[in-house]
Formats: structure tokens, C-alpha cells, sequence
């Protein structure tokens, strides 16, 4: 008795001082930790052609030029591996069976459904009741970029995290496409963000004064390349910034690399930053 009760101080010892020894004192997950019954899962992505990342998306807005729509090419991403599968679109008559594809969107079909099942050899030892069947319908919305905001465009308050003290307003306007005979003699169109940096834009929504423009986008993300000019309010010191709106469009967030030339050593030196904000209108 005397000698079961050492062991078991022992072994409370061993978990107490030696962390490296506590997946012993840890009940053993099992065979099946981690895993999951066979899922039709998926989902949709965009990308855009300044970076190459995939943004996982729900709505599309496709921006008309000349009355005609700019496409845009979407992906569709299964999340179960090696399995079969069925997609089908609705308004597409092809059905197709890859893991993953894409297709462009021409025109705003508005709400496009779209099915996944999936059929795969069910892990019956973990999962009894799987039968290795599964279907997800999700619903992908088109707009027109002519009728519709991004989830982006408005005015948010917030600061730069590398000087959380000093709060102000940056506002992301749609100043639409470039007209034929522009009465700016080369103007400043489509998406501008004003007052980034602090100043620039001053604050006069208007193609007559220089924003920097948002380039690649989906509906809820976007990027900015400034190139960085002489005139003081925008700064002489380009960036680029990755942002994106979320907890229903009322939040953003922009990761900001500037690039400073240093003469003295003849290279550029980035600072990165970001700024964090809440919708005011």
C-alpha cells in the first residue's frame, strides 16, 4: 500500500515539473481525434491580379465600362479530398466533377445557386451513422457595379497603429468610370481613398484632386498602390495596403508597407503599419 501510494506522488510529481511528461498524464484523444464525417463543404474564392492570394467571397459585383461588364473569374473549392463530385450551377448546363474549378461571371444573374455532393468510403469505425454522402448548397450574388456599393465605399474612423492617439476619418468614394471628354484633363476616377495618408485628398471628393486608387478588389477586399508624389498632403513616399471590411461591413482594416528611399545607405527601408476603423456613414 505504502509503495502504490509513492508511484502515484511520483507520477503527480512528473506532470507537476516536467511539462515535457504531461501528454502522459493526458487522456489519449484517439484514433479518431481531428478527424470528420465526409463533408460537401466548399468554397468560393476570387482573386485579383495584384496579389496572388485567394479571397473567399459570397457576393460579386461585376463594374460595367462603356456598358459592358467587366468579368470576373470565380473559383469553386470542394473541401473533402479524394473524393467524387457533382457541382451544378444554376443557368449551367455543365456539370462538373474536379475537386475545384472556375468560371467566369459576364453579367449581375444576381443570386446564383450553387449544389456540391460529394460521395467518398466513410470512416464507419469513427463515424457510424456516415453513409459517405453529403450535399451543400450555398448561394453566390452577382450585382451590378452600377446599381450597388462595394461593402467598402463610405467614411470609418480609426488611427494607424503606430500612432493609435492621433484618430481621423478616411472615406472610400466610387468617382465611376473615366468619361470620354474629362473637364479635369486627365482627372482622378474610380475607387479613391481620401485622407490616406492624413491630408491627402483634402477632403474634396472630386476627380480634380489626386486620391490613391483602389485597384484589384472583390466585394469586401481591396488594394491600394500609392505611388507616392511631391505635393505635401499625399506624401512622397509610396506603399502599398491590403484592406478588407468584416463584422457586417461596419469594421476595416488596412496593412500598410511605406517605402522610404535612405540615401545614405541607397536603399529602401519599409515601415509597415495598419490602420483599424469603424463606420461612420
Amino acid at each position: 500500500m505504502i509503495m502504490k501510494k509513492s508511484l502515484l506522488i511520483l507520477r503527480l510529481l512528473s506532470c507537476a515539473i516536467a511539462p515535457a511528461l504531461l501528454i502522459s498524464c493526458k487522456r489519449d484523444p484517439g484514433p479518431c481525434a481531428g478527424l470528420k464525417p465526409v463533408s460537401a463543404d466548399f468554397k468560393i474564392g476570387q482573386k485579383f491580379y495584384e496579389i496572388d492570394s485567394i479571397f473567399y467571397i459570397d457576393t460579386l459585383i461585376l463594374d460595367p465600362y462603356k456598358n459592358i461588364y467587366t468579368p470576373a473569374r470565380i473559383g469553386f473549392i470542394a473541401n473533402e479530398e479524394n473524393a467524387t463530385y457533382r457541382w451544378e450551377l444554376k443557368d449551367y448546363p455543365i456539370n462538373y466533377t474536379t475537386k475545384s474549378f472556375s468560371i467566369g461571371f459576364d453579367k449581375p444573374f444576381g443570386k446564383v445557386e450553387v449544389k456540391l455532393t460529394v460521395n467518398k468510403e466513410p470512416n464507419t469505425s469513427c463515424f457510424p451513422n456516415d453513409d459517405g454522402a453529403d450535399t451543400v448548397t450555398k448561394t453566390l450574388v452577382v450585382l451590378d457595379g452600377s446599381k450597388f456599393k462595394y461593402a467598402f465605399e463610405g467614411t470609418f474612423t480609426g488611427y494607424l497603429t503606430d500612432n493609435p492617439s492621433d484618430v481621423f476619418d478616411i472615406t472610400i468614394v466610387n468617382l465611376g468610370e473615366y468619361p470620354q471628354y474629362d473637364p479635369y484633363d486627365n482627372g482622378h476616377y474610380g475607387l479613391r481613398v481620401y485622407n490616406l495618408p492624413k491630408g491627402c485628398g483634402r477632403n474634396n471628393f472630386s476627380p480634380a484632386e489626386y486620391t490613391p486608387e483602389i485597384g484589384g478588389r472583390t466585394y469586401r477586399n481591396f488594394y491600394i498602390e500609392g505611388k507616392g508624389y511631391a505635393n505635401v498632403p499625399c506624401g512622397k513616399d509610396p506603399f502599398i495596403a491590403v484592406g478588407r471590411v468584416y463584422d457586417h461591413n461596419n469594421k476595416i482594416s488596412m496593412f500598410i508597407a511605406t517605402y522610404r528611399y535612405d540615401y545614405s545607405t541607397n536603399k529602401n527601408i519599409r515601415t509597415d503599419s495598419q490602420f483599424i476603423g469603424i463606420r461612420k456613414k
